[in-house]
């Protein structure tokens, strides 16, 4: 399908550092993507079916959770209009790419910083290179797009078996209450474990695990399951931990003022009990 072949373009122009020409391919394959959500009979503008499409995806893939139509992950208020993310991309981002081959002057898309992050000032507009690799996650992890993208799209908590010895409502209890964590990170958490395979990640030591977090999730996080606001959520522990008891308590811990995320030992012990309990 070609909407496969230009995520692979996409993905391979990433990796290359053409950041510009990744969103592009991208945001063609979000366009095919959101025709086969919302038809012409549906929806007949391009651009609607694109916005909508893509406001949608992207809080199902950051939020994990119910969706309320309409409703948008980001606004942002540029050049004196209050608009959604998945607008400003399309308007602001791929149709001056598209159409005039370039982008603004003030616009720029980029920069060291690997996250969702961004910057608005005046006529300044930034995003970070995080954002093209979401624009991919969204489409891979589409479920009418299922099959296209089996062997790498993320994969969901119930892709996993259960054998643990007790009920399996029970262990998700006691995991949240050993660790200090809930059910929603328990989740994420085994989104990741189902993506990279409970058997293999049980086969691992605590360095391997480490490396493999650092020399393949942390560059591509989406490929394992993990948006930016996973990744959030997953350095803090749980709402029930509160003031100087949250050290140590999470799945990760920033190295240094504006470091990585890395897995702590604590981390480490939740994936050994997910990986234990789960095939």
């Amino acid at each position: 399908m070609s909407i496969r072949k230009r995520i692979e373009e996409a993905r391979a122009l990433q990796a290359a550092g053409y950041h510009e020409a990744a969103l592009i391919l991208a945001s063609v394959a979000v366009a095919g993507a959101s025709r086969l959500t919302y038809p012409r009979t549906d929806i007949p503008g391009d651009g609607q079916a694109f916005k909508t499409y893509l406001d949608r995806r992207i809080l199902e893939t950051t939020t994990h959770g119910p969706i309320t139509p309409g409703g948008a992950f980001l606004v942002l208020s540029y050049k004196g209009k209050e608009q959604s993310i998945a607008a400003i991309l399309y308007h602001e981002y791929r149709c001056n790419l598209v159409h005039e081959a370039e982008l603004p002057s003030g616009v720029s898309i980029g920069g060291e910083d690997r996250g969702l992050s961004f910057t608005v000032a005046d006529d300044i507009l930034v995003l970070t290179e995080g954002w093209i690799r979401l624009l991919i996650d969204v489409v891979i992890n589409d479920p009418a797009l299922r099959d296209t993208f089996d062997d790498i799209r993320r994969r969901h908590p119930d892709d996993l078996t259960y054998v643990g010895g007790i009920a399996e409502e029970h262990y998700a209890n006691e995991f949240v209450d050993e660790f200090y964590s809930s059910a929603g990170r328990l989740s994420i958490i085994k989104t990741f474990v189902a993506t990279v395979g409970a058997e293999g990640l049980a086969q691992l030591d605590d360095s391997e695990i480490q490396e493999l977090w650092d020399e393949e999730v942390l560059k591509d996080p989406g490929r394992f399951g993990l948006s930016e606001s996973c990744l959030t959520g997953l350095s803090f522990p749980g709402p029930q931990v509160q003031g100087p008891d949250v050290e140590g308590r999470a799945f990760l811990y920033r190295a240094g003022k504006s470091g990585s995320a890395r897995i702590s030992d604590a981390g480490i012990k939740m994936l050994r009990s997910v990986s234990n309990h789960y095939r």
